[in-house]
C-alpha cells in the first residue's frame, strides 16, 4: 500500500496525475467575405437613388471544416452552406434602404458582423463577433455574441449541457442572485423586493446559450429586452467558477 502511494505521489510530482493539457485547438484563424448579392430589382434602384447598403459580413474559416460550419451557422443564425435566412434578411434590409431613402439624407445603411477567436478553455474553444446595424439614421448599438464548442463531442456548448444532472435548480438560483444584484445596480439607490419581484414577472430569468468562459467564471450574455427594457442593453451574467462547483460539470471547471 505505501509502494502504491508512494507511485502515486510520483506520478503526480511529475505531472502525469494532473489536470490534462491541450493543444491550441485552432491552429489557423481567419476570416473569409459572406458571399452575397443584391437582387437585381434592388442592385438597380440603390444604384439609382445612391442608396445602397453597405454589408460587411464575414465568415470564420479555420483549419476544421465542421468547425467553421457550427461556428459560422451560430454566429448568422442560419443553416450552411446556403444561409438561406441570412440571405432573406439582408434582402429585407436593402429593401428599407431604398424604401426609406431620403434625397439628399446623410444616414446610411449598414450591416456589419465581424467574428475574431478567443482564449480557449480546457476543451473548449471559443469565437465571438462584433456586429452592428445602421438603419437610416437609426444606429443600434454594437453587440458581441459569443460561441463555445467542445471539441470533443464536436457540438456547440449550451447553458444546459454545462450543468451536473439534477442541479438545474442550484444554477438558476445562482444565477438569479446575479440578475438581482445586477437590477440593484442599474439603479443609483437600488431596488426593494417588490420592486424585484415585479420586474422579473415582467423578464423572467432564462439561461442564456451565449457564453463565454475567462479566468474568473462564466459570463451569460443576455439580448436586448430579455432581462429588461431595452433601456438596459444587453446585459451579462458573471458568475464565479467558485460559486459553480458541484453545480457546472468539472470537465468545465478549471
Amino acid at each position: 500500500m505505501k509502494q502504491l502511494l508512494c507511485s502515486v505521489a510520483l506520478l503526480s510530482a511529475v505531472g502525469l496525475l494532473s489536470t490534462p493539457t491541450y493543444a491550441k485547438h485552432v491552429k489557423q484563424f481567419s476570416t473569409t467575405k459572406f458571399n452575397y448579392t443584391l437582387p437585381a430589382n434592388l442592385a438597380k434602384q440603390c444604384r439609382t437613388k445612391k442608396t445602397c447598403p453597405t454589408i460587411d459580413i464575414r465568415l470564420i474559416k479555420t483549419e476544421q471544416a465542421w468547425l467553421d460550419t457550427l461556428v459560422n451557422e451560430a454566429l448568422t443564425n442560419s443553416k450552411a452552406p446556403n444561409y438561406t435566412n441570412l440571405h432573406n434578411e439582408l434582402n429585407e434590409f436593402a429593401k428599407d434602404a431604398v424604401s426609406n431613402y431620403e434625397a439628399g439624407s446623410a444616414c446610411t445603411y449598414t450591416y456589419t458582423i465581424k467574428p475574431k477567436s478567443l482564449p480557449d478553455h480546457k476543451q473548449v474553444a471559443q469565437f465571438t463577433a462584433k456586429g452592428f446595424q445602421d438603419y437610416g439614421c437609426t444606429r443600434y448599438p454594437e453587440y458581441d455574441d459569443y460561441v463555445s464548442i467542445d471539441m470533443t463531442t464536436k457540438k456547440r456548448l449550451t447553458a444546459q449541457a454545462l450543468i451536473v444532472k439534477g442541479q438545474d435548480k442550484r444554477f438558476m438560483q445562482v444565477l438569479r442572485t446575479h440578475y438581482h444584484q445586477m437590477l440593484n445596480e442599474i439603479q443609483d439607490d437600488g431596488m426593494s423586493s417588490q420592486e424585484i419581484a415585479s420586474h422579473e414577472r415582467d423578464y423572467p430569468l432564462e439561461t442564456s446559450d451565449n457564453f463565454y468562459f475567462d479566468k474568473k467564471g462564466i459570463t451569460f450574455q443576455y439580448g436586448s429586452g430579455v432581462l429588461g427594457s431595452s433601456i438596459i442593453g444587453r446585459p451579462t451574467l458573471s458568475i464565479p467558477y467558485s460559486q459553480l462547483k458541484g453545480i457546472v460539470k468539472a470537465e468545465y471547471l478549471p
